[in-house]
């Protein structure tokens, strides 16, 4: 049985919200493939998230100071097997709600928190800016430590992409069957060693993330070699 977690950074209720819809069409078609997938959509708008004060405390402890479900969205997301990021097109970015979501997530972007979860980018827009979502997306999922597997776009201007739809969804369905093998990705790599370096040599600022990445002995590690490592471990565990 696998779990997909879906986060939604639509400012409406999900019932009316055509992100959401996007992304239960997607599950839903999942779960026709295989029906032992079960899923979780987190609508941010209907979630208790209060905004980032920009305090960093965070950065000090490693907790927030501010008392919310974050702590229990973020369990959530960590026990999942895959991850949608979705949003709509907000003047070419997500939307603010969705923003504010990432800037609490401020040291699991540094600390690499989802390493080797696969993910994918769900965005709909009005008429534009889907590329300039997707790519902000894209550098979220590297920052947390997870593999993309693609994206899905909707614009009322353009044509559905089906052919798009059902090659992501395929793919999906095969890594979360284990009939893919997941694979770390060139940019994985970039991102984790170029965020090894940083903290490695600002350790007074990073002072929390230092921790965390001397506690794990990955100052000494590769991307690839932790991915092998947690892919070890989960085939021992099942």
């Amino acid at each position: 049985m696998s779990t997909i977690v879906a986060v939604t950074g639509s400012p409406k209720q999900a019932k009316q919200s055509r992100t959401c819809a996007l992304v239960n069409d997607f599950i839903n078609s999942l779960k026709s493939i295989n029906s032992n997938h079960i899923s979780e959509i987190i609508s941010l708008s209907e979630s208790n998230i209060g905004q980032c004060r920009g305090c960093m405390t965070c950065k000090k402890t490693g907790r927030c100071v501010i008392n919310d479900n974050l702590k229990e969205v973020k369990r959530t997301v960590y026990n999942s097997d895959m991850l949608i990021l979705a949003s709509p097109v907000h003047f070419r970015h997500v939307s603010s709600i969705f923003q504010n979501f990432v800037e609490r997530l401020l040291v699991d972007l540094h600390t690499f928190e989802y390493l080797g979860k696969p993910y994918l980018n769900i965005i709909t827009t009005n008429g534009s800016g889907e590329d300039d979502a997707d790519k902000y997306l894209t550098k979220i999922g590297y920052l947390l430590g997870a593999i993309k597997i693609g994206s899905i776009y909707k614009s009322d201007n353009d044509k559905f992409n089906e052919h798009n739809f059902k090659k992501t969804l395929r793919l999906a369905n095969d890594v979360l069957n284990h009939n893919k093998k997941l694979k770390p990705g060139i940019m994985n790599t970039l991102y984790f060693s170029s965020m090894r370096s940083i903290i490695k040599e600002n350790p007074s600022y990073f002072e929390y993330e230092n921790n965390i990445w001397n506690q794990r002995n990955w100052f000494k590690k590769s991307y690839a070699e932790i991915f092998k490592e947690k892919q070890i471990s989960r085939t021992a565990a099942d």
